[in-house]
């Protein structure tokens, strides 16, 4: 319509007009300034706690909880690369290709009896004390535990939630071509 209209000579345009069209100062932007996405920079991630990492890694004998078995004692443990959660018999040297989850694929970490597993009972009494287990709960499947004393089920938990916070910035920073440290 406008060209139209510029054809009939309806429209009267000066040439300092046409000169108002065209941007002021042409300036090259980024897509990412464009379409406004920050990205976050993870110049120096933070470490975890040695003491954190000592824990997980030595690990504890713990008593672990199943659909049909008694509870077992198990040397649960975090594998050096911080990327597993296994367990296996004390007596074993090694472990079973099934008795590990991956770290980042752990949903949440419940305290107390929160499962049917840990809700088994044997002559109307509980398997699991309600002040000493908690589950981890995964994409995949579940791992319910017990602890010795209240105490020692809330550090547990308390480094577990610690390695999956750790685990998720590494992800993160790995996102952006491994500007950081090598994952998976």
């Amino acid at each position: 319509a406008f060209v139209y209209a510029l054809n009939k000579g309806e429209i009267n345009i000066t040439p300092m007009a046409i000169l108002s069209i065209r941007p002021i100062h042409l300036e090259k932007k980024s897509a990412k300034e464009l379409f406004g996405d920050v990205v976050k920079k993870y110049d120096k991630i933070e470490e975890l706690n040695p003491i954190v990492r000592n824990f997980l890694t030595s690990g504890a004998l713990l008593s672990k909880h199943s659909n049909t078995a008694a509870p077992h004692s198990m040397h649960i443990y975090v594998t050096q690369d911080l990327k597993w959660i296994v367990w296996k018999h004390p007596s074993a040297r090694t472990y079973d290709a099934d008795h590990k989850m991956k770290v980042f694929k752990i949903r949440n970490i419940e305290q107390g009896r929160c499962t049917p597993q840990l809700q088994r009972k044997k002559w109307g009494k509980f398997l699991a004390e309600e002040e000493c287990s908690f589950a981890v709960l995964g994409r995949d499947r579940t791992l319910d535990l017990e602890c010795q004393t209240e105490s020692d089920r809330d550090k547990w938990v308390d480094y577990l939630n610690q390695l999956i916070a750790y685990r998720k910035t590494l992800k993160q920073a790995n996102s952006q071509f491994g500007s950081a440290k090598e994952d998976d």
